[in-house]
C-alpha cells in the first residue's frame, strides 16, 4: 500500500486521470489524498469530484480556497466562480456536494506513515498541537454552520477575530489561503493575505515555512503556484505547480516504510 497525494487539480479531469494511471494508483490498495482545490478555474469540477468520491474510502482531502467558495454558492453567495461551477452547483446525482464537501477536514495527519497536510500551510503562531485542534473545531462549525455563516466564508479574512464565530471563519481562511507571515514583530508572527507571488513582497513578509523549524515528518501543501513546488527544504513541500495554467501536475507518494517520490 502506499499513499499518493495529489496537487492542485482545478478541475483539469484528464490531467488528473493520465497522472494517477501514469503513477500506477490502485484503489483497491492504495490511498488518495487531494491537497484541495480539485474545483475551479478549469473546466471539469464535477467530473473531478465524480472520479474521487467514486473511490470511497480510498480518498480523502483537505478543503481548498475553492472549495470554501464553492460552499458559500451553494449557501446562496455569489462570486466570480459561480458561471463556471454551474455544473457542480445543478448537479443532481446520486450525492449532496454541500454535504460532501462540508465533511472535509482542513488537516490531515498519517501518524503512522509521517505525513500531515493541509492545503494553504500551517500559522508559525501556532504549535502543532494547536493547529490539529483548530482544524477540528473548525471543521466541526463548517458541519454544524446556517447558511449565513457560509456564505460569509467568501468575505476577505479576518485581521482580528472577536468572537467564536469570527475565530472558526478565520481558522478556515488560515489553512487554505495562507501564503505569507508579517514578521514587524518577530516574536509574533501575523498572517498577511494580501500579497501572493515573491514579485509583490513589501516590508517585512516571509513565507509561512520558513518560520518553522525543522520537522521530524512530512508538511505537505498546495496553493501558492507561484512557487513551481519549490520551498528550499525537503521537510515541507507544495505540490501546486501550475497545472491548471498549462504546467505540471505534482503526485508524489509514500511507501508504507516512509519512503517519499515524487512521480
Amino acid at each position: 500500500m502506499s499513499l499518493y497525494i495529489v496537487g492542485d487539480v482545478h478541475g483539469c479531469i484528464e490531467t488528473l486521470e493520465q497522472c494517477l494511471n501514469r503513477a500506477g494508483f490502485d484503489p483497491v490498495t492504495d490511498k488518495l489524498w487531494s491537497v484541495g482545490d480539485l474545483v475551479g478555474k478549469g473546466p471539469g469540477s464535477l467530473e473531478v469530484l465524480r472520479l474521487v468520491e467514486s473511490l470511497g474510502d480510498s480518498f480523502n482531502m483537505v478543503l481548498g480556497n475553492h472549495e470554501v467558495r464553492l460552499l458559500s454558492l451553494f449557501a446562496g453567495g455569489d462570486g466570480s466562480a459561480k458561471t463556471l461551477l454551474q455544473p457542480v452547483l445543478k448537479d443532481k446525482g446520486s450525492v449532496d456536494w454541500k454535504s460532501w464537501l462540508r465533511q472535509k477536514p482542513l488537516m490531515l495527519r498519517d501518524q503512522q506513515l509521517g505525513v500531515t497536510m493541509t492545503h494553504a500551510g500551517i500559522f508559525p503562531g501556532w504549535s502543532l498541537s494547536q493547529a490539529e485542534r483548530y482544524a477540528c473545531q473548525a471543521n466541526v462549525q463548517m458541519l454544524n454552520a446556517s447558511d449565513a455563516w457560509l456564505r460569509q466564508l467568501a468575505q476577505s479574512p479576518y485581521k482580528r477575530a472577536v468572537t467564536d464565530v469570527d475565530a472558526g471563519r478565520y481558522t478556515v481562511h488560515a489553512f487554505t489561503e495562507m501564503r505569507y507571515c508579517n514578521i514587524s514583530d518577530p516574536n509574533r508572527p501575523t498572517l498577511d493575505f494580501t500579497c501572493k507571488s515573491p514579485l509583490e513582497v513589501t516590508g517585512p513578509l516571509v513565507p509561512w515555512f520558513e518560520l518553522w523549524s525543522a520537522q521530524s515528518e512530512l508538511w505537505v501543501f498546495g496553493h501558492w503556484s507561484d512557487l513551481q513546488g519549490a520551498t528550499g527544504r525537503a521537510d515541507i513541500r507544495c505540490l501546486d505547480t501550475g497545472c491548471v495554467y498549462g504546467r505540471s501536475l505534482s503526485i508524489l507518494t509514500v511507501a508504507a516504510d516512509g519512503t517519499v517520490t515524487n512521480v
